[in-house]
C-alpha cells in the first residue's frame, strides 16, 4: 500500500508541475506580423525597442499594440501603432514616400543636369565657330590684306612721281597695319 500511495503521491506532483510549466509559457499570447515595407531598400525599422533592417518579414511578438517606426534618410518617417491578435498572423504593409525637401533636391539636380548638358552641347559649336572664325581670317582677310601690301609696296619701290610714292607708301602701311590685325585675330 505504500507504494501505491508513493507513485499516486508522484504521479500527481509530476501533473502539478507540468500544469505549471505549460501555463507558465503561455504561447497562446503571442501572435505573428506579415511587415512589408516598400519605396526604400532595407530601412531602419524600430518595433517597440528592437532594430530590424528589412523590407518582408514575418515577426512573432507578443499580443497587443506595439509602437513601430520606420524610417531611412531621404524618405518620410512611418510613426505609428500595429494591433498583434492572440494566435493569428496580422498583415501590414507601408510604403515609404520620399520628404519634400528630397524632391526639391532632385528636381533642382535635373534641372542642372539638363543646363550642363546644354552647356556641354553649345561647347563643341563654340569651339567649331572660333576655329571656322581663325581659318577663314587666316585664308581670305590677312592674305587679302598681305597681298594688297605687297602690290602697294611694288608699286611704291617703282613708282617716278614723288606724290605717287607717298600715297602707295602711306597704302602699304595701311595694308600692312591690317594683315597684322588680322593676324594677331587669328591668335
Amino acid at each position: 500500500m505504500m507504494n501505491k500511495t508513493r507513485v499516486t503521491f508522484l504521479l500527481f506532483s509530476f501533473i502539478i508541475v507540468f500544469l505549471n510549466i505549460s501555463f507558465s509559457q503561455d504561447n497562446s499570447a503571442k501572435g505573428c506580423v506579415l511587415l512589408k515595407i516598400r519605396g526604400a531598400v532595407k530601412p531602419l525599422c524600430k518595433i517597440d525597442s528592437v532594430s530590424l533592417r528589412v523590407n518582408d518579414t514575418i515577426i512573432c511578438l507578443s499580443a497587443g499594440k506595439h509602437i513601430i517606426k520606420i524610417w531611412t534618410p531621404t524618405k518620410v518617417l512611418i510613426d505609428t501603432t500595429i494591433n498583434i491578435k492572440v494566435n493569428d498572423t496580422v498583415k501590414y504593409s507601408f510604403y515609404m514616400a520620399n520628404t519634400t525637401s528630397y524632391k526639391k533636391y532632385m528636381n533642382e539636380y535635373s534641372s542642372y543636369k539638363t543646363l550642363q548638358n546644354r552647356r556641354y552641347a553649345v561647347s563643341p559649336t563654340l569651339i567649331g565657330i572660333a576655329g571656322c572664325s581663325a581659318f577663314y581670317i587666316n585664308q581670305f582677310v590677312a592674305q587679302k590684306h598681305y597681298d594688297n601690301a605687297i602690290r602697294t609696296r611694288e608699286l611704291y619701290s617703282s613708282s617716278g612721281n614723288q606724290a605717287t610714292i607717298d600715297r602707295h607708301k602711306e597704302d602699304f602701311e595701311f595694308y600692312r597695319k591690317k594683315y597684322r590685325s588680322a593676324k594677331y585675330a587669328e591668335f
